[in-house]
C-alpha cells in the first residue's frame, strides 16, 4: 500500500472526485480537494501535504501557477501540474516553478499513480542531496583553514576555494576563482622552488603532500602557510585535480622563533654552566618547559647508559628512562613549573644493579621577566644516610621491644611454671592427707613439698619481672591503635618497604590488652620488613571477623586450647622471600629464626601474647611469593555490658555447691578433688562462657565462685561481672598465679571475699572457703 498525503487542486468537481477516488483506493491520504488557488497556502499550512496535484487553469484571480509560486515561497512541496492541453503558453510559465511533472487530462489511474510514486521518490532523493550539500558547506565553512580544489597543470587555477582564504591572504575567494589572482604568484620566490619539488614528488609517488611556505599578504606583510592535500585521479589513473587545505601558521612560527632565540641564549650560557655542574657532587640537570634537557653533568648521563651529557641534551625523560619513571618525573616538573615552588622528594631507584635511595631537589627557572621557562634539579644518593638512620632507629626499637617481649615471655613462663607447681603441691597435699601413710613416706612427701615451695620462691623474681606484661583487658578499637602507631610501623618496615593499611569500615572492638596487641603487631611488621630485604616491597595490614571451627583452630602455629567461636583477626602480609614447608613447620620451635642473626624471639612473643588472650596464630607462606601471618583474638563477648536477667533466689536445698572456673585441666581436676576432700560439692568450668552456662542452670544452688584470674576468651573480670548480674550475693574467691594485690585491685569493684595465690596449700584454700561461707549462712555443704 502507498503512503503519503496528497492535495488535489481542481475546479472540475468530477475530475477531482475521480482523482480522489483513485488515490484513496491506492492507500494515499487525500486532503479535501480545492477549486481556487487562493485557498492553497492556507490549506497546506493547516494540513501539511507531501505532494500537490495542481490544475494550471483555475477559476478565480489566482491560477495554478501563481498558487504554486506562493506555496514554494514558504514550503518545500513537490508539484505535478494537471492540464487539458499538451501545448499551451502557460506551460512556459509553469517551468519557472520547477514542477516534478505534468499530467494531461483526462488522467488514467495507472498513469496518475505511477507519476505520484515517481515524484515522491525523486523529491525524497532531492531532499537528501540538499541536506548532504548543506552539511558539506557547513563543514567547509567551519574548517580552521581554506579548503581548495585546483587544476593539476600550471598555473593551477582554483576550481573551488572556501571563503576562509581571505583571512589568510587578504583577498576574497572570488578573485582566485575568476583567475584575476593566482595562488602561486603569492608564494615567495625563495620558497616556491621547494614547494613545487614537494608537490611533484607527491604526484610521482601518488602520495599526500604537506609543506610550509611564506606568502605575501594583501597588506604587504608576510604570512606563513601550511599547505596539505592530495591528488584526485580519474579511472585511468590520471590526476585531474588537487584537493587540500591552507592553514595560517604565522603565530606558531613566531612562537617557534621566540623559542629558538631563548634556546640560543641558554646555549651561550651552557659553557659556564657545564664547568659548574661537572664539579658538583651528585646529579645536576636543566630542562626547558617541554622537559628537554638543556644541560646536565656526566653523573646523570652515564647511569642512563649514554656515553656523555651531549647524548642526552635535547632528549626528554621519556627518551632515556622507563616510561613509568619518566612520566612521574615529568609530572614533578609540571608541578614545579605550574606552582613556581621548589620541590624536594625522596625515592627508591634501581641503579646499575642495586636499589638506592636518592633525594631530589627541583626548582623553577625564570627569565628576566620572572616567567618560568624550565626547571633545574639536583639529586644525591642518601642510601647510606637513610640506612644508618633506619638501622639506628630499628636497633633502638628492637632493643625496647625485646625487653618488652622478654617481659611477655617471663610472664608466660612464670605462669606456666606456677601452674605446674600448683599441680605438684596439690598432689602432695592430698597424699599427705592419707591417714594410712607411713612415717618415712610422709617425711619424703613433706620434703618434696618444701622443695616445691622453694621452687615457688625462685619463680617469684621472674613473676615480678613479667607482671607488667600480664594482660590487662579492655575494649580495644584496632583501627585507632593502628592509626596512632602508623608512623612507628612505617619505620619498622624498613627503608625499602611500603606500608599499606587496608582496614575494614566496620570492625567490632577487641577484648584485649592494648599494649600487648601493639607489641605483637609491631613484631610482625618488623619481621615482614626484614623478609622483604633491600628491595622494594609491600607490607599490608588488614583485619576482619570470622567464625573459627575446630579445623581452623587446629591449623594454628601451636596448640593453645582456643575454643571454636567468633574471632577478630589481624593480618600482616608481605611480598618478601617467603618460606618453604620445612621452614614453616619449624616456626613453633623455641628460638628458631630464619634470620642469620637473632634469637627468634619475635614470633615467640607474638604467640605468647595471642595465647594469653585465648587466641591462635596461623602462618601461610610460599617461597618466592611472600608470607601472611594472622593473629586470631576472641571477639569481645556480647555478655559484657549487656543486662542479664537476675535469678530469683530460692530456699537453699541439698546439693548447693561451689563453681570452679579454671583454665588448666590438671589444676581444675585437683581443685575439685581438694574441695571434695574438704567436704564441698562443686561444678567445674574451663572458660567464662562455660561458667555462664552453668550459672544459668544452677544459679540458686551455687554457694560461691572460685575464679582463676587468667581465662581465655571471656576473661576473669568480664566473667565475674556477668555472674554478679545473675547472683549479686555470690561470694567470690580469686585464684591467681600473679601478685594477689594486683589481682585484688583489678577486681576491687566486684568485692571478692578472698584472693588465693598459686601454688596454694589445702589449708590456705580451706581458710578462704570458711571466710566466704560462714557456718550460719545456710550456703555451706560442709
Amino acid at each position: 500500500m502507498a503512503s503519503g498525503t496528497i492535495l488535489v487542486v481542481e475546479d472540475d468537481a468530477l475530475i477531482a472526485a475521480h482523482i480522489e477516488s483513485v488515490l484513496t483506493a491506492a492507500g494515499y491520504t487525500v486532503l479535501p480537494p480545492l477549486a481556487f488557488g487562493e485557498e492553497v497556502v492556507a490549506a497546506v499550512t493547516s494540513h501539511p501535504a507531501d505532494l500537490i496535484l495542481m490544475d494550471i487553469q483555475l477559476a478565480g484571480a489566482v491560477d495554478g501557477i501563481d498558487a504554486v509560486a506562493q506555496v514554494q515561497a514558504i514550503y518545500d512541496i513537490p508539484v505535478v501540474y494537471l492540464t487539458a492541453y499538451a501545448q499551451d503558453e502557460r506551460l512556459t510559465r509553469a517551468r519557472a516553478t520547477t514542477p516534478y511533472g505534468y499530467l494531461t487530462k483526462p488522467v488514467s489511474g495507472h498513469e496518475l499513480l505511477a507519476t505520484i510514486d515517481t515524484v515522491l521518490y525523486r523529491h525524497a532523493a532531492d531532499r537528501r542531496v540538499r541536506e548532504s550539500e548543506a552539511r558539506y558547506r557547513n563543514l567547509v565553512a567551519n574548517v580552521p583553514g581554506a579548503v581548495y580544489r585546483c587544476a593539476v597543470e600550471h598555473p593551477r587555477r582554483a576550481i573551488f576555494l572556501s571563503d576562509a582564504v581571505q583571512a589568510i591572504s587578504g583577498r576574497p575567494a572570488s578573485e582566485f576563482l575568476s583567475g584575476d589572482t593566482l595562488w602561486l604568484d603569492l608564494i615567495l620566490a625563495d620558497d616556491l622552488l621547494d614547494a613545487e619539488r614537494v608537490v611533484a614528488e607527491a604526484r610521482d609517488r601518488r602520495a599526500a603532500y604537506s609543506l610550509e611556505y611564506r606568502i605575501r599578504h594583501a597588506d604587504g606583510g608576510l604570512r606563513w602557510v601550511h599547505d596539505s592535500g592530495r591528488f584526485d585521479y580519474d579511472a585511468r589513473g590520471v590526476p585531474v585535480s588537487m584537493d587540500g587545505i591552507l592553514l595560517d601558521i604565522t603565530a606558531r612560527k613566531q612562537l617557534e622563533a621566540e623559542r629558538d632565540a631563548a634556546l640560543r641564549a641558554l646555549q651561550e650560557r651552557d659553557a659556564y654552566l657545564t664547568a659548574i655542574i661537572e664539579n658538583l657532587p651528585g646529579v645536576v640537570w636543566l630542562k626547558d618547559r617541554e622537559g628537554r634537557f638543556l644541560a646536565l653533568n656526566r653523573a646523570h648521563a652515564v647511569p642512563s647508559g649514554l656515553d656523555g651529557p651531549e647524548h642526552v641534551v635535547g632528549k626528554t625523560d621519556l627518551d632515556i628512562l622507563p616510561r613509568e619513571q619518566a612520566e612521574r618525573y615529568r609530572a614533578e616538573d609540571a608541578l614545579v613549573m605550574e606552582s613556581g615552588q621548589s620541590l624536594c622528594v625522596e625515592e627508591l631507584i634501581f641503579d646499575r644493579g642495586e636499589y638506592k635511595w636518592v633525594q631530589k631537589h627541583k626548582t623553577p627557572i625564570r627569565d628576566a621577566d620572572g616567567v618560568v621557562i624550565g626547571t633545574a634539579g639536583y639529586s644525591h644518593d642518601i642510601t647510606a644516610l637513610k640506612r644508618a638512620a633506619g638501622e639506628q632507629m630499628a636497633r633502638e626499637l628492637l632493643e625496647a621491644e625485646k625487653l618488652r617481649g622478654l617481659s611477655v615471655l617471663a610472664a608466660e613462663v612464670a605462669n606456666e611454671f606456677i601452674t605446674t607447681l600448683q599441680t605438684m603441691v596439690t598432689e602432695l597435699d592430698l597424699a599427705l592427707g592419707d591417714p594410712a601413710l607411713g612415717v618415712a613416706t610422709r617425711q619424703r612427701l613433706e620434703a618434696a613439698l618444701q622443695t616445691a615451695e622453694r621452687a615457688n620462691r625462685l619463680t617469684q623474681p621472674l613473676l615480678d619481672y613479667g607482671s607488667a606484661a600480664r594482660p590487662r583487658l579492655d575494649d580495644v578499637v584496632l583501627a585507632d591503635l593502628v592509626n596512632e602507631q602508623r608512623q612507628l610501623f612505617e619505620v619498622a618496615v624498613g627503608a625499602y618497604a611500603t606500608l599499606n593499611v587496608a582496614w575494614p569500615d566496620v570492625l567490632p572492638p577487641l577484648r584485649a590488652d592494648r599494649e600487648l596487641v601493639r607489641v605483637a603487631l609491631l613484631h610482625l611488621v618488623i619481621n615482614a620488613g626484614e623478609a622483604i630485604g633491600p628491595q622494594p616491597g609491600l607490607v599490608t595490614l588488614t583485619a576482619g571477623v570470622t567464625d573459627c571451627d575446630a579445623a581452623c583452630l587446629a591449623d594454628s602455629l601451636m596448640a593453645t586450647g582456643a575454643l571454636p567461636g567468633r574471632y577478630v583477626f589481624v593480618e600482616v602480609t608481605d611480598n618478601g622471600c617467603g618460606m618453604d614447608a620445612v621452614t614453616r613447620r619449624k616456626l613453633a620451635e623455641p628460638g628458631f629464626t630464619t634470620k642469620s642473626a637473632g634469637r627468634g624471639l619475635g614470633l615467640l612473643v607474638v604467640q605468647s601474647v595471642v595465647r594469653a588472650h585465648g587466641g591462635v596464630v596461623t602462618v601461610d607462606s610460599e617461597l618466592g611469593v611472600g608470607t601472611t601471618v594472622r593473629m586470631f583474638f576472641p571477639a569481645a563477648p556480647a555478655v559484657a555490658g549487656e543486662p542479664q536477667p537476675t535469678l530469683t533466689l530460692r530456699e537453699a536445698r541439698p546439693g548447693m555447691r561451689w563453681l570452679v572456673v579454671e583454665a588448666d585441666s590438671a589444676v581444675r581436676g585437683l581443685m575439685l578433688e581438694s574441695l571434695a576432700r574438704l567436704g564441698y560439692s562443686a561444678l567445674a568450668a574451663a572458660t567464662g562462657g562455660e561458667a555462664m552456662q552453668l550459672a544459668r542452670t544452677y544459679g540458686a544452688e551455687l554457694s560461691g565462685l572460685l575464679l582463676d584470674v587468667a581465662l581465655p576468651g571471656l576473661d576473669g573480670p568480664a566473667t565475674c561481672a556477668a555472674l554478679r548480674q545473675l547472683r549479686p550475693d555470690l561470694p567470690i574467691i580469686l585464684v591467681s598465679g600473679y601478685d594477689v594485690a594486683t589481682a585484688a585491685s583489678q577486681f576491687a569493684s566486684l568485692s571478692p571475699v578472698a584472693c588465693v595465690q598459686k601454688p596454694w596449700r589445702l589449708e590456705t584454700l580451706a581458710g578462704a572457703l570458711r571466710a566466704a561461707t560462714p557456718v550460719d549462712s545456710g550456703k555451706s555443704l560442709r
